[in-house]
């Protein structure tokens, strides 16, 4: 279960990757980069859930967990979420600042 739980996480962080990757080959547009950012966003809340609950399952409890290394997944979880929370703070300044420019526009009459 505990090599499941890395695999999951490991697919999603290539799947950010790749969209990161696709993102910096291309014309790099705002609504490009708005895709981009929500797909991470989306992606790294989904990681963080799955690796949070594996984590959970996983994680020794009682006196074991003196004696007992913690799994991997219990180990990264943290990290885990501070990718989500990053990825979260960069898709919503992106929105933000979509809305302003979508606005700015719409008032300059274009």
């Amino acid at each position: 279960m505990e090599y499941l739980s890395i695999i999951i996480v490991v697919g999603i962080l290539g799947f950010i990757v790749f969209r990161l990757r696709e993102f910096f080959k291309s014309d790099k547009s705002r609504d490009d980069f708005l895709d981009t950012s929500e797909d991470v966003a989306i992606a790294a809340k989904v990681m963080a859930v799955i690796g949070s609950a594996f984590a959970w399952f996983l994680a020794p409890s009682s006196l074991i967990a003196i004696f007992v290394n913690p799994p991997l997944i219990v180990t990264i979880k943290p990290a885990l979420l501070t990718i989500s929370g990053g990825a979260l703070v960069i898709y919503s300044l992106a929105k933000l600042y979509d809305k302003r420019k979508k606005r700015t526009d719409k008032a300059a009459g274009k």
